[in-house]
């Protein structure tokens, strides 16, 4: 397998916010000192466990934040958006239904998708 180099993915990767204005990679002395160790630290662990293909596994930061320094993504909130690369666009619905808290459906007690608002069974509004 082949994969693309870090530095090549670096010159082409952005994120794109819900009004398709687009964000590029912070240079490595941008980013969060912790975050960046992390990040660091990770890697080998991807390698060790998925061999080749976890060493094609690299890490990228963004700041996609407004004029105010207020974050326009929120992994649990309402919003959406994509990741351009190589021309591909890879996109994403916000929240993520893994951060937020499951609903009931109200004729059967069912948990469902906290992300969702009816229930698709009995068509009726999910409570929290």
């Amino acid at each position: 397998m082949n994969y693309t180099t870090e530095e090549e993915i670096n010159k082409s990767i952005t994120v794109l916010d819900i009004n398709n204005k687009k964000y590029f990679p912070l240079a490595k002395n941008q980013i969060d000192g912790e975050a960046l160790t992390i990040a660091e630290n990770m890697k080998p662990m991807f390698s060790q466990a998925l061999g080749q293909l976890g060493r094609g596994i690299h890490f990228y930061f963004f700041e996609v934040t407004d004029q105010n320094g207020k974050n326009l993504i929120n992994a649990k909130l309402q919003g959406q958006f994509k990741i351009s690369h190589s021309n591909s666009d890879f996109h994403w619905k916000l929240p993520l239904s893994t951060l937020v808290p499951p609903k009931s459906c109200p004729i059967d007690g069912e948990k469902m998708n906290g992300t969702w608002s009816y229930c698709p069974f009995h068509g009726q509004k999910l409570e929290n």
